[in-house]
Parts: structure tokens; C-alpha cells; sequence
């Protein structure tokens, strides 16, 4: 390790002559204390303990330390798999002593299963739903649909996403993070207003006025998808529909089965995800609905659902989508631009 690097240079207000650990990204160099660091973060905590640290280089009796950590290319870009522990711990590092590209990539990982567009929330493929494998590698070469990291599970988990997103201004991943939890606050209870919850050893809570607008959200989202359940009982005919009162019996029978399954009555706060056009193609066929009131359905779906993807951010008091854009092209360039979404093919 060429600690004495002759273009190396020390970071004024990161540089401190009692430090105990010094830092060393590319030629910049700070020198800060292990112990403020590991409070701030159970992955650190890891890195400083002993023996790992006695054991460490040293430069003027100082630990030095995360050399490697932070060099861009000890983290694989996506598409590559990836862990939130991952991500979290190189884009707070990174945020944190400067180093763009690492946080460039850090967040490319972070908004890869948050997407800006309805197309491809809708038609994102991930690394470890076994129906998608299949799927993930035959893409693209812009990998324009892959998830490549696990973000469900332990609801607290999107609390500490929403958090870090918060913490490193990813503003345009929050209207479908929260979206998720959501339909997650009921399981969540009082964990979604606490200060502070840990998952994966990280500590991280939401802002009252996030928690607020993320429970006030489940009847905006459930009034959306009452609307597109009205839309089975609708009694305007389609056009070309040869019999407009079978029809509309076979379609209001088919929402009171539809509605009394437990999974609808539970998923009710989840518009965008329950209601797909291959899901209606299957319900109406099976319920003898002619071909003319399948597409009716669906279109009207459609334009429900586009609407309320249009008004997500507005319901959590988050900037417009094409700010979130905006915000979004500056820190990661054109991945998961909109411009790839007609290049996107729905099974």
C-alpha cells in the first residue's frame, strides 16, 4: 500500500491531528475519529472493531482504513446483484467524503426497484423472484428492467430505504417507497411513526410528516381502487357489444367474486398492483364477458391507474414527477430514462 503518494492531500474539516483512523479515497485523505464513525453505523462498527483494526496499516500512528471500501470499482455497477447493506453503507461514505462516481453508482443500485415511470414499475424483472430469473439475463444490454437487490421483506426495511433516500436527497425513489409502505402501515403499527427502528443492523425512522402522509395515503389509494372496481358495474354498453345486458350481469357477478376473495379486499390500497390488463383478459374470459367489454375494462383501468401514478408525489407531499426527473437525470444520468420504456415488452 503507497500510503506516501506524492499527489495525496488532506481534506481541510476532515483532517484532524488526534484522529484515529485515517482515510484514503484515490489521493484525498482525512484523518477522523473511529469512534464517531462507529456510532454512526453498525458497518463500521464492523470494520473498526478489534482485531480487524490492530491489525490494519498505519500511517503516523493513525489506522488506515477503507482504501479499498471507497475506490469506485470495489463496487460492481449495477446491473450486478447487490445487498441494501451494500448500497447503504457506499452511498453514505461516499456522500460523505466526496467520492461522485461511487455515489453515482450507490444510487443507481438504490432506484433500480424505484422506478419515475409507471411502464416500467409495472414491468420490472428481479434477481430473485424465481418467475423473473428466466428473464433477468435475456435483456437488453441496458438491463433497463432488472431489480438487482432484495428491497422487501421486514417492513421495517423500507423505513431504513426511505431514510437513506431522505438522508441522501433521492427524492424521486420516494413516491413508490412510500407507496409500499402503505400497504405495509397496518402491519407496521406504531413502528411507522417510531424514531427510530433497526433492520439489518441499521437504525434509521421516518419524519412524522413522511409517517402522516404515508397512513393518510391508504384512502386515497383505496378510492382509486374502488373506482376501478365500479368500473365491472358499469351500464353503458361497450360498443360492439352484442349483448350489453348479459354482459353487465356477468360483470357484476364477477366483481362480487372478485371482491370477496380475502387477497382483493387486502391488496385494496394497492391500485397499481393488482390490476393488470393479462389479469382482467383471464377474469373476463373465465366469466364468459364478451372480447368488446375486456378491452372497455381495461382501458378504463388504465386511465384510473395512470391517474393515480400521476398523483402519487402529490399525495405524499413530494415534488412533481418531472422534478423528481429532473432531480433524478442530475445525480444518475439517463439510467432508467423514460426514453427506454417503448423498448420495454410486457409478457
Amino acid at each position: 500500500m503507497n500510503i506516501d503518494h506524492p499527489k495525496a492531500h488532506r481534506v481541510e474539516g476532515l483532517w484532524f491531528d488526534d484522529g484515529n483512523v485515517e482515510i484514503h479515497v484515490q489521493s484525498a485523505r482525512y484523518r477522523v475519529y473511529a469512534g464517531i464513525l462507529s456510532r454512526e453505523s453498525g458497518v463500521l462498527h464492523g470494520i473498526f472493531a478489534p482485531p480487524s483494526l490492530a491489525q490494519g496499516a498505519r500511517h503516523e500512528g493513525g489506522h488506515v482504513v477503507l482504501e479499498d471500501v471507497l475506490e469506485v470499482e470495489s463496487f460492481p455497477p449495477y446491473p450486478a446483484p447487490t445487498k441494501f447493506i451494500d448500497i447503504y453503507a457506499c452511498l453514505r461514505l461516499a456522500t460523505k467524503f466526496q467520492v461522485k462516481e461511487l455515489r453515482k453508482r450507490a444510487l443507481i443500485h438504490l432506484s433500480a426497484p424505484f422506478r419515475t415511470s409507471l411502464r416500467q414499475h409495472e414491468t420490472r424483472v428481479s434477481c430473485f423472484r424465481e418467475e423473473d430469473r428466466d428473464l433477468v439475463w435475456s435483456e437488453s444490454p441496458r438491463f433497463s428492467r432488472i431489480v438487482n437487490w432484495e428491497w422487501s421483506g421486514p417492513p421495517k426495511k423500507l423505513i431504513c430505504i426511505a431514510a437513506l433516500a431522505r438522508e441522501a436527497e433521492a427524492l424521486w425513489i420516494l413516491p413508490v417507497v412510500f407507496y409500499h409502505l402503505t400497504q405495509l402501515a397496518l402491519e407496521l403499527g406504531a413502528d411507522l411513526y417510531s424514531p427510530s427502528v433497526e433492520c439489518d443492523g441499521i437504525a434509521a425512522g421516518l419524519s412524522a410528516a413522511d409517517a402522516r402522509n404515508i397512513s393518510w395515503a391508504t384512502w386515497k389509494l383505496v378510492d382509486a381502487a374502488t373506482t376501478i372496481s365500479d368500473t365491472l358495474r358499469d351500464g353503458v354498453p361497450a360498443e360492439r357489444c352484442a349483448t350489453p345486458d348479459y354482459c353487465l350481469i356477468r360483470r357484476t357477478e364477477m366483481a362480487g367474486t372478485l371482491l370477496a376473495r380475502k387477497e382483493f379486499i387486502q391488496s385494496f390500497s394497492d391500485p397499481l398492483g393488482r390490476w393488470y390488463p393479462h389479469n382482467w383478459d383471464s377474469w373476463c374470459f373465465d366469466n364468459d364477458v364478451c372480447a368488446p367489454c375486456r378491452r372497455v375494462i381495461t382501458e378504463k383501468t388504465e386511465k384510473i391507474k395512470a391517474e393515480c401514478w400521476d398523483r402519487l408525489p402529490e399525495i405524499y407531499n413530494l415534488p412533481a414527477w418531472e422534478d423528481l426527473e429532473l432531480m433524478k437525470r442530475a445525480e444518475i444520468g439517463d439510467c432508467f430514462a423514460r426514453r427506454f420504456d417503448e423498448n420495454i415488452q410486457v409478457e
